[in-house]
């Protein structure tokens, strides 16, 4: 019989097989096309988890919080002027400015991308977005940038004064999906071209069944049809499907899945058999961090990508945040809000779930 582990190990064997590939480019005008390349290649380079740590490693090139304070009316004539960091001057008040972000964390989505922004909100010189944005990969990077800083979710926590702004304050959005996302990427280069970049990365069999659950819990997205386990009529985008044709059944025979390893196991079976689906479905394909990483580096640059493991994040966050802040060229910060967990191990919001590793993908050990 075969064990859904064995399934998980099978993919990421047959992506070590397949490699990389695929580079990068800055024109706005072959956005799609490069997209395309990329999505084309989803079974690549299977998660190495010492080369992927080795990432967050480089000597940090440049510091987010430094600013380039310009007004409205200049940034409007000039687009190419806007990068990350950019603050515009308030139309009343000189002494306010609007800023673009100059950190974004891109993911990985289930990966404890909400406990990392709460622990840099604790430090006096963060200012990130209350909620995801989502505003790159779907073509407003373009015509709609100026919205970006003046969005609801946006326009309080990245707002400041002056003096905070030259003091070099750090903006920063969270919205895990861009990491799998290449026309997020893409869009992202060319309006943020100096951005820096933080990813969370989790053990990706744990990380693919804590997906599975969110979807079938929160969302009530998967549907039992013939012995398969897909995606029901909410499935709107390509990229957002679990298995091709076999998405969308008949309601009047297909009931709603229940969450359970047991149906977790029945959607890897259906995902990797389905001869329609090379992109090995939403679940697993947000998995296959080597590729998305590469996809980022060959957009940006090593120095502009940091990773954290959330194994080490949630064993050593006090740690992990020292050596973050201190590629981020931010003064230390000490967490006295810091609390012991049921775990043993330290969290922050005590408002929240505890963030918890997950030893094998039978665990729903969810994280936002």
């Amino acid at each position: 019989m075969i064990t859904t582990r064995g399934i998980l190990f099978l993919l990421a064997w047959l992506a070590a097989l397949v490699g990389t590939r695929g580079s990068g480019t800055d024109r706005v005008s072959s956005n799609r096309t490069q997209a395309s390349r990329w999505g084309a290649n989803a079974t690549t380079a299977a998660f190495s988890e010492q080369g992927i740590r080795a990432l967050g490693h480089h000597k940090h090139a440049g510091n987010p919080g430094d600013r380039r304070i310009i007004s409205l009316a200049a940034a409007k004539r000039h687009r190419e002027i806007v990068d990350a960091g950019t603050c515009l001057l308030d139309a009343k008040s000189k002494s306010t400015v609007h800023c673009f972000p100059s950190l974004i964390c891109i993911g990985a989505m289930k990966a404890g991308t909400f406990e990392l922004k709460s622990w840099c909100d604790e430090h006096e010189m963060f200012l990130s977005a209350k909620k995801e944005v989502h505003f790159f990969g779907f073509g407003r990077s373009e015509k709609e940038w100026m919205e970006y800083v003046f969005d609801p979710l946006t326009v309080n926590e990245w707002t400041m004064s002056l003096k905070d702004a030259k003091a070099g304050t750090i903006t920063m959005e969270k919205t895990p999906y861009y990491i799998s996302s290449a026309e997020a990427a893409l869009e992202m280069r060319s309006l943020l071209p100096s951005v820096k970049l933080v990813a969370m990365l989790r053990e990706p069999a744990a990380r693919a069944y804590s997906s599975f659950y969110h979807h079938c819990s929160r969302n009530h997205r998967l549907l039992e049809y013939k012995n398969t386990v897909v995606f029901n009529a909410e499935c709107s985008r390509p990229e957002m499907c679990c298995c091709g044709p076999l998405d969308n059944p008949p309601l009047g025979n297909a009931k709603e899945a229940e969450c359970t390893p047991e149906t977790f196991h029945q959607y890897l079976l259906t995902t990797v058999s389905d001869p329609h689906n090379p992109g090995l479905g939403t679940v697993l394909r947000k998995g296959l961090y080597a590729q998305q990483l590469k996809m980022y580096i060959d957009l940006f640059s090593k120095e502009q990508v940091y990773v954290i493991d959330t194994a080490v994040f949630t064993k050593y966050p006090q740690d992990v945040m020292a050596q973050f802040f201190a590629w981020l060229g931010l003064p230390p910060h000490d967490f006295k809000d810091a609390y012991k967990n049921e775990l043993g191990g330290l969290g922050i919001d005590a408002s929240r779930p505890t963030v918890r590793a997950c030893d094998h993908a039978t665990s729903p050990c969810m994280f936002d």
